[in-house]
């Protein structure tokens, strides 16, 4: 890289240029000794004064080529100072022993290998080193003298916004990257006339420099750019054809939202093209409630994929039905978890929809049937199913066993049931199952081999309601016989009271009030008619008894049924019962108190 002090900033650029490399001595980088060489010498310095030095102490003396033993003395002891003062030197660092030289030369020669001009400023933004990609650069741009790189594009309004962020990044310490395009036949420097170009600026703190110093860099990543828009716009082209395409498409993701419409289906149906994306809509909302349970009905695995076809309707946002065959695949990843799904909806002719040609007979009227529907391999694998027989449980999926949809206690029918049908030929094998729901349904199916080797019909009829129809009439049944039963008792119990109640009216005929006898008596005369009254309930109760239409007083008919209901109500349940003024009216209503001790 070219050095420009910083007191010589506004040179000539064509001094710059013209320097050319200079002296390796010139250069900051040393050249050094070979450290072994070096070492060596020492050792043998000092070995040599210290071997002099015990020689003089002993008499002799060492160097016969000195004339002078003061001489030679002093030119041992100047060897050893300098063995000694170089071994300590080199112990404690302050002495650098490299094994090669580097020079300017090579980080010269390394910076213009790069292709990129590359600039170094100091901390006010003055160009101090530069390679001679820059040079050549700034030479193009015409500037008269050697600049920075904030200096060279700061007066091109595309670079301004990003050339100032690097600086403010560059005075921060930080480092940092912008991306500019250069149209063609422009006058910013890097331009070409070829086309445009793409040129990236970035800035980034320079180690080992005073504080301050920071390199600038300028790269063309026009290649790149092209390739990057070449791929877009392939991109781009495969997704109009996709759009437009004579088939329908749609993406869903495994939340069940759709995630992508193609314009054909969009048209077709009459959605708006933007719904989708930005409304993330159901799929139930695109395809209906019963094709998209047949979409979402597919059992998983471990990296599998999974493709079913039927035939379906679509509801159109405008009215109407569009018929169409789907081709739905589903793929799982190692854990099993659902990936976004693709399906792709093929119209049907007029003639198709007429003759059924196109489909099988089971897409065409299995989801008409009130029943639900499907055929299943002979070892219980579900093949295809309509939406009804979907709707019995959530554990009913496609390429799935139906056997994990039955409750465990009826898994042992069932599979007895598919045995017996696949060992009959004509014979259908019925047996009645809980499926696994939140709200348990009981199904009867019926399981018939058809005419297809290895597969049986399986029609399945929703028994939950009338079962727990069944449940209420054996209720009702059991109250009314227990009505039967209080109506006999009933019955027999007012025979009992009928003589108690005479024999108590003789009794009194012929006692009088005075007597100690006559207040007993009358006692058992008004429980008896108490007891009477009781009788007379229950069998009003059981309508057993004939009912005549009469005026009645309405406080004397709750204050004779308080004494049935306050026995019958238990402890927890008190009952109030308040009359008006005049009893031949009742203004106020019972009262409970549930749940709590009176």
């Amino acid at each position: 890289m070219t050095d420009i002090p910083p007191a010589e900033n506004g040179s000539d650029l064509r001094a710059a240029r013209a320097a050319g490399p200079k002296p390796a001595g010139s250069r900051n980088a040393a050249v050094t000794p070979r450290p072994t060489l070096f070492i060596l010498a020492c050792l043998v310095s000092l070995a040599a004064a210290v071997f002099s030095y015990l020689k003089l102490r002993s008499g002799g003396f060492i160097l016969i080529e000195f004339a002078s033993g003061a001489v030679g003395l002093a030119i041992l002891i100047g060897l050893s100072c300098l063995a000694m003062f170089g071994v300590i030197g080199i112990l404690f660092g302050r002495l650098r022993v490299t094994s090669s030289a580097v020079t300017s030369e090579h980080v010269e020669a390394l910076a213009d290998a790069t292709g990129d001009a590359m600039v170094i400023t100091d901390q006010k933004g003055r160009a101090v080193h530069a390679n001679a990609d820059f040079v050549a650069l700034a030479a193009k741009s015409g500037q008269a003298r050697l600049a920075g790189m904030e200096v060279l594009y700061s007066g091109y309004p595309d670079f301004a916004e990003p050339v100032y962020q690097l600086a403010q990044a560059a005075r921060a310490g930080n480092a940092l990257v912008r991306d500019v395009r250069v149209p063609a036949h422009s006058s910013v420097p890097g331009a070409s006339a070829d086309g445009p170009r793409w040129l990236r600026l970035s800035v980034a703190p320079v180690a080992g420099l005073e504080p301050g110093h920071t390199l600038w860099r300028l790269t063309d990543i026009t290649a790149d750019r092209q390739g990057q828009e070449g791929a877009f716009a392939r991109l781009q082209y495969i997704i109009t054809y996709l759009d437009h395409a004579p088939a329908g498409f749609f993406s869903t993701l495994p939340d069940g939202r759709v995630d992508y419409v193609n314009a054909t289906l969009a048209e077709w149906l009459g959605l708006d093209l933007a719904d989708p994306q930005n409304d993330k809509m159901p799929l139930a909302k695109l395809v209906g409630e019963d094709v998209a349970r047949k979409l979402q009905a597919v059992e998983g695995g471990t990296n599998v994929s999974r493709t079913n076809r039927f035939s379906a309707r679509l509801p159109k946002v405008a009215g109407g039905h569009l018929n169409a065959e789907v081709v739905h695949r589903c793929d799982f990843d190692g854990a099993a978890h659902a990936l976004p799904a693709r399906s792709m909806i093929l119209p049907k002719t007029d003639g198709a929809e007429a003759t059924g040609v196109e489909g099988d007979m089971f897409g065409l009227f299995a989801d008409a049937l009130p029943i639900g529907l499907a055929t299943i391999s002979s070892d219980g694998t579900l093949i295809q199913a309509n939406a009804r027989f979907l709707t019995l449980s959530p554990k009913i999926k496609l390429q799935g066993k139906l056997l994990q949809a039955v409750k465990e206690i009826d898994q042992p029918a069932f599979s007895e049931a598919l045995k017996e049908a696949t060992a009959t030929q004509h014979d259908a094998s019925v047996c009645e199952v809980m499926m696994e729901d939140p709200a348990p349904r009981a199904v009867q199916l019926t399981l018939r081999r058809t005419g297809v080797a290895g597969e049986m019909a399986v029609f399945a009829i929703d028994r939950t309601e009338s079962r727990a129809l069944e449940v209420q009439l054996a209720q009702s049944q059991k109250m009314q016989a227990v009505g039967q039963l209080a109506s006999g008792i009933a019955h027999d119990f007012n025979n009992v009271l009928t003589p108690i109640i005479g024999f108590a009216d003789l009794l009194l005929t012929k006692m009088r009030p005075t007597d100690a006898a006559f207040a007993d008596i009358m006692n058992i005369k008004q429980n008896a008619n108490r007891a009477a009254n009781l009788v007379r309930q229950l069998l009003a109760f059981s309508r057993k008894q004939t009912m005549q239409p009469r005026v009645n007083l309405l406080s004397e008919a709750m204050s004779d049924l308080g004494n049935l209901l306050g026995r019958v109500l238990g402890e927890k349940i008190g009952l109030e019962i308040n009359h008006g003024r005049q009893r031949s009216g009742c203004h106020a209503v019972g009262r409970h108190i549930v749940g709590q001790d009176l």
